[in-house]
């Protein structure tokens, strides 16, 4: 039989050689690389010694005499022929036969049964693909979780010594083949078969397993070379995984003797003793008790749940339950496969089922947008069409969505509210893509750059296992910039597996962006719909209907379809004004109008939106003007909603209930929902409606969810954007009243009424709220809250003395991290481990004699101090009006203390999750509360965890200058920073410290060619890392004067405040203590302390790019890169073994 023949007849099988006799526990799976020669025991050969010891059968047991032995055979001249391909095909059967092997063996818990592939040679790239395959398979999950090691005997992983992959693989072949005159040989010039994405994919796994590399260190002899050669040498068959993650064995074997031996002899005794191990290791893992492994499962879910609860916010889904319905049978032409039931415009079934990219629905205001897009995302056409697009082989289809809502709460048009709400159904349909986030990043402190991160690793990587479809609404509705969300947007498509339907108002930048898209322009396809909705409603009437039946032709043929006509040829595409013309249509008809005054009333009705609210606002009768302006300044506030919101807002005895620690009248206020519902219905001229929840959505009370909204977005936005309704709300709203401090009552009456349970993590997020918006009545009045702050700490503390069995003995304040979590307290205790990493050393903590008299709490222990948390600076003013001026400077030190804890202090926490509001607001309020308490005596060098008050300072400023580079932010400039320095100082701060910043992250970045051209001295390994991922930790210390200089320049402020602290005398000192680098995204880095010399390069390098008041040059940002790179070169080849850390810090940074 001719050795081509026998080779095309091999077929593929997976077979056990040993069965243990108990139950086996482990499986080792041989891969081997099949010669292409006819041999009666071709599957065995690769393993089989020349005196025909099989090892796997006759020596592997006694060391794992639980493990199931498995030979996975394949026809490797097919293999080699179809190039990758090949690969992949032997892979994907590798994954099928194993996949049933193990159900008919273990049929319920066969994916805790561990799993070690061993392979020789070219067969190592076949267990690798199998590996990628499983991971971007779910259907192969179990068998990739169950894989704990992988042993590979001689497997080229990428070049050696001078030789190319391809060139180690041709010779691979040569050896093992023996004939020169083989398709394989052709494959292999051109590189095809062993490209470097295989490498490129399986490094993000090499994590999860624990790996042997064997390598050969004698000569093989290869056909057609006159010498013979070492053919996969250490560096080609090592990964140079760090520590303990890969075992490296040599032995004294060519390549294809390097996993034959001839017995339990010395050559075996060291691939045994690492296989057995890699065994014992799997097996104490896979012991684990079912009591242990029910703890693991329960731990998981409550971590899923509290990562769902932690994006979840009340309003995520408001909105579009808020959008009316579709009016029967319109908007039906948007499922026409043809596209032109109206006129021609982008097929949009077609786009659902082939279509990519971005489907754009562009419409005037009013014209229905939302309730079309609402319409799209409930029927079930949609669904089905995109299953289409997705396929069969798919095993999940992604379809979340979001609906900005401009007069709403801050997330229904921000972007941390797109991002929140769009993680939180991803993660709610396809759990397996949800997170696990480090132990020091908090899961109720969502930052926009924090969300966006996760977001981009879970779309950016978006596996052919799942698809995913966004809808997103009222794009012109979103508060932040719309350049990024449009780029943000443009990024997501570059998938193909992602594509996303938006909608807005035709502005001219989404007109550019999407205008070359498949779309649709909603005002120009809608005329048959605006039709159908005005005959329906008019001809509904019940006194239309008794005309009709007195005069039919009248009616039928006269009058209606007149004014059906009139209104359907005015109307513009705008649904908005057509169900408002239709309203007053029958306003004149319930009046008995006649057919001339009907027509009168449509020609006086403005034809513009801005004009027909104009003329709602003119119909609102003059009594009622004062009670309307109220309702609607109510209404525009972000976070009011509820007709329970509006009854309390308007509940005459407000202040009264709240001040008395009796009962709240609960009843009393929903009994005044109802005429509250009725008065808004009277007076505020439709500008307002009421909506009511489905039976299934209701809470405490049905007046809880009951949502008082304006018309429309646009009714909204013309009484802001409007002189006229400026005028008319400013003219009527009573003097003595403002929004911002009725809706803080509101909030604590909410409190009074509902109550909590103490369990609920929302618990301290809601007191925090409330805090937030005592915070804001307070900078928006300019006057203390002191009324509300008394309401809401005896509501607090009635609600605590309730729930505890004893009466308490500390303020509600010290336990508030108990009910629930976020809020301050998981701040607090976040904050603390962020501190412990970044102490400033002082040169003397203690307090000054006379100074503080007693000890200082460093945490608030009674409302006053958690006041300085928010900061309620003129409350906090006006209550250091009470103390003796004896107690101002130990009070005002407690107060500072408290005061280091707020959120402001800290840079990675200023875009705080639940209110982007707050970032609208000047932070130097939190500053100007440090000034104030300085005045009043306050010590800065108060102890605070393991730094001071000062050093906390200290150490913000100078992540926000390096990293965030905020000093130019509006509202914490140069001159506020000086300001805080000169009374910092003025006060008695200690210029002497140093300040030890901690891991700070430096980012990440692409190493290019701009990189490599100033570094030719450096050696070939940094020229191989072209386009790899770097990224960098760096930690410094400096004193005073030198953090002074770098964040103030060369200002006049900065002399000044230098020659006082030398004066003192402090010295400048900087050093770069330490940098941990790692590359290809891998968290594992290598971390070096660096000499003088090495540091004052890094700080040269350094003060160039911090220095600068604007953001530096490009050139100067890739000096420090180069710098980077150039000392990793340094210390990699000749400096002290470096220390292996596993960076998981939430100081992030953009360098």
């Amino acid at each position: 039989m001719s050795t081509s023949k026998d080779a095309k007849c091999q077929e593929e099988y997976l077979r056990a050689v040993y069965e243990p006799n108990a139950e086996g526990e482990l499986a080792h799976h041989l891969i081997e690389y099949l010669r292409t020669w006819s041999k009666a025991n071709f599957a065995n050969a690769t393993w089989t010694h020349e005196n025909g010891n099989f090892w796997p059968t006759n020596q592997l047991p006694k060391r794992v005499p639980s493990a199931r032995v498995l030979i996975f055979s394949y026809n490797s001249q097919v293999a080699w022929d179809t190039n990758e391909n090949g690969i992949r095909e032997h892979a994907n059967n590798l994954l099928d036969r194993l996949s049933g092997a193990r159900e008919s063996r273990h049929v319920n818990n066969d994916y805790n049964v561990p799993i070690i592939f061993v392979a020789h040679s070219l067969g190592g790239l076949v267990v690798k693909q199998a590996l990628v395959t499983a991971k971007n398979d779910d259907t192969y999950i179990n068998l990739r979780k169950a894989t704990h090691g992988l042993v590979f005997f001689a497997v080229p992983h990428q070049g050696g010594h001078g030789a190319s992959l391809g060139t180690i693989a041709k010779n691979l072949v040569l050896s093992l083949t023996g004939n020169a005159k083989n398709d394989i040989i052709e494959s292999l010039k051109s590189n095809s078969l062993f490209q470097e994405n295989q490498a490129e994919f399986f490094k993000h796994q090499l994590e999860d397993y624990q790996i042997v590399s064997i390598y050969e260190n004698k000569l093989t002899r290869v056909l057609g070379k006159t010498t013979s050669l070492i053919i996969v040498d250490k560096i080609s068959a090592t990964l140079g995984l760090p520590g303990t993650r890969e075992k490296q064995l040599t032995l004294n074997s060519n390549h294809s003797e390097v996993c034959r031996f001839e017995g339990d002899d010395d050559k075996f005794d060291p691939v045994k003793r690492a296989i057995g191990t890699l065994a014992d290791e799997a097996i104490a893992e896979q012991k684990k008790t079912a009591a242990d492994r029910s703890r693991d499962n329960l731990h998981a879910q409550d971590y899923f749940q509290k990562l769902l609860h932690s994006l979840h916010f009340p309003a995520i889904e408001s909105r579009q339950e808020e959008i009316a319905d579709a009016y029967k049978e319109t908007f039906q032409w948007i499922f026409d496969d043809s596209g032109d039931a109206v006129r021609p415009w982008s097929n949009f079934m077609e786009w659902l089922e082939t279509g990519r990219d971005i489907y754009w629905i562009s419409g005037k205001a009013g014209s229905g947008k939302s309730t079309l897009m609402s319409y799209i995302c409930e029927d079930s056409r949609t669904m089905k069409s995109l299953k289409t697009w997705a396929g069969t082989n798919v095993s999940r289809l992604l379809t979340p969505k979001f609906f900005f809502w401009s007069p709403g709460s801050p997330m229904q048009k921000s972007s941390v509210g797109l991002l929140r709400s769009l993680l939180y159904q991803i993660f709610r349909e396809y759990p397996a893509l949800a997170p696990v986030l480090g132990s020091n990043e908090p899961l109720s402190d969502w930052t926009e750059r924090r969300l966006g991160n996760i977001f981009q690793s879970i779309t950016h990587d978006v596996k052919s296992s799942y698809r995913m479809c966004l809808f997103i609404d009222g794009l012109d509705e979103f508060s932040g910039d719309h350049d990024a969300l449009i780029t943000m947007f443009g990024d997501l498509v570059q998938n193909v597996n992602i594509k996303i339907v938006l909608s807005s108002r035709p502005y001219p930048k989404f007109d550019r962006a999407f205008g070359s898209s498949a779309m649709l322009k909603l005002q120009d396809l809608t005329r048959a719909d605006i039709k159908k909705f005005v005959s329906d409603r008019l001809l509904a009437y019940p006194r239309i209907q008794a005309m009709a039946a007195q005069e039919p032709q009248n009616i039928f043929e006269g009058t209606i379809p007149r004014i059906i006509h009139d209104i359907v040829e005015n109307s513009d595409g705008v649904f908005l004004w057509v169900d408002l013309a239709v309203k007053d249509q029958i306003r004149g008809i319930s009046d008995e109008d006649s057919p001339e005054q009907l027509k009168e009333r449509l020609r006086n009705l403005p034809t513009t939106l801005e004009d027909l609210y104009a003329h709602m606002l003119n119909k609102i009768d003059k009594v009622h003007r004062k009670e309307a302006a109220w309702f609607l300044q109510f209404a525009l506030h972000p976070h009011s909603g509820s007709l329970l919101d509006f009854t309390l807002a308007v509940h005459e005895s407000l202040d009264r209930d709240l001040k008395s620690s009796a009962a709240f009248p609960s009843q009393n206020v929903i009994s005044h929902c109802q005429v509250t519902k009725r008065r808004i219905t009277t007076t505020c001229a439709g500008l307002l409606e009421i909506n009511f929840p489905p039976p299934d959505f209701r809470h405490s009370f049905l007046e809880e969810d009951t949502v008082v909204n304006f018309l429309h977005r646009t009714a909204a936005d013309f009484l802001i954007e409007s002189e006229q309704a400026r005028n008319f709300l400013e003219i009527n709203t009573p003097p003595n009243l403002n929004v911002y401090q009725v809706w803080a009552k509101v909030l604590v009456a909410r409190l009074r009424m509902l109550g909590f349970d103490r369990s609920d993590p929302c618990v301290s997020r809601y007191i925090e709220d409330i805090m937030e918006r005592i915070y804001e009545a307070e900078y928006k009045t300019g006057v203390a809250q002191t009324a509300v702050c008394d309401y809401l700490n005896l509501a607090m503390t009635i609600l605590d003395r309730e729930r505890e069995k004893k009466l308490p003995e500390s303020h509600w304040c010290t336990r508030i991290h108990d009910w629930g979590s976020g809020g301050p307290s998981e701040y607090m205790r976040e904050l603390q481990k962020y501190r412990e990493q970044s102490p400033f050393h002082s040169a003397s903590n203690q307090f000054e004699e006379g100074v503080v008299p007693r000890s200082v709490p460093q945490r608030p222990i009674d409302y006053l101090g958690f006041a300085a948390l928010y900061p309620l600076k003129l409350y906090i003013e006006q209550q250091m009006k009470s103390f003796s001026p004896d107690y101002h400077a130990h009070v005002a030190s407690y107060l500072l203390c408290c005061a280091a804890y707020v959120r402001f202090l800290n840079s990675d926490l200023i875009e705080y999750n639940s209110y982007p509001a707050i970032l609208e607001r000047p932070r130097v309020w939190h500053y100007d509360l440090i000034l104030t308490l300085l005045s009043y005596g306050a010590n800065p060098n108060v102890p605070v965890l393991k730094s001071t008050i000062w050093g906390c300072f200290l150490d913000v400023i100078f992540f926000k200058k390096a990293v965030h580079r905020l000093i130019k932010d509006p509202f914490v400039n140069e001159k506020v920073c000086e300001a805080i320095f000169k009374c910092f100082i003025e006060h008695g701060a200690d210029v002497h410290g140093i300040l030890d910043t901690g891991d700070i992250r430096g980012g990440r970045f692409y190493i290019n060619e701009h990189h490599l051209q100033e570094l030719s001295d450096c050696s070939s390994k940094i020229k191989e890392m072209l386009r790899y991922e770097c990224g960098f930790y760096f930690r410094f210390n400096m004193s005073v004067p030198t953090l002074i200089r770098y964040c103030l320049g060369a200002s006049p402020m900065s002399t000044e405040l230098l020659s006082t602290c030398m004066r003192k005398g402090a010295l400048l000192h900087s050093k770069w203590t330490e940098i941990s680098i790692s590359f290809r995204g891998v968290r594992e880095y290598k971390t070096w302390a660096l000499s003088k010399q090495q540091s004052d390069r890094m700080l040269e390098a350094f003060e160039r790019y911090i220095m600068p008041n604007e953001h530096p040059p490009l050139w100067i940002v890739y000096e420090l890169q180069r710098q980077i790179l150039r000392l990793y070169d340094e210390l990699s080849t000749k400096g002290p073994p470096p220390q292996i850390t596993h960076k998981d810090f939430w100081r992030d940074s953009e360098i």
